[in-house]
């Protein structure tokens, strides 16, 4: 039994670690994307923009990048797919199974991508109209 648990353990652990470093680099890269947005952001309060307006576009914005990704990530898993590369001995492949496996991580990312705009365009909505139009 124990021959089992520490592979199990060790691809767990290697799954975690992954999931982390692809949280920190697409928040990481939204965030700084945001941040050098903020000009942006404060001119368009002070052309009359409410907050929660601005808050909204710009995490529209970060979900509308995402969807352009939707074409290329449906043929490079066609061509997974195609070449047999995802192992379906144990587990065979269905359409339930792809959807909800592509769906999950496809909310995921969305919800890195959210996460990473967020904060910084919080911080960005609280600048002063006159403030983005002297840097402007």
């Amino acid at each position: 039994m124990e021959e089992y648990e520490q592979p199990a353990k060790s691809k767990i652990a290697l799954m975690i670690f992954v999931l982390i470093n692809v949280l920190f680099g697409i928040t990481g890269t939204f965030w700084l994307r945001t941040q050098s947005q903020r000009n942006e952001m404060g001119l368009r309060l002070a052309l009359g923009s409410s907050r929660q307006g601005l808050f909204s576009y710009m995490n529209l914005e970060g979900i509308c990048l995402l969807l352009l990704t939707l074409i290329p990530l449906l043929i490079f898993a066609g061509n997974v797919l195609l070449f047999d590369l995802l192992d379906t001995v144990r587990l065979p492949l269905s359409a339930g199974r792809f959807l909800i496996t592509f769906g999950a991580a496809y909310l995921l990312v969305g919800g890195m991508i959210c996460l990473g705009i967020s904060l910084p365009a919080r911080n960005a909505s609280k600048i002063q109209p006159a403030e983005a139009l002297k840097y402007e």
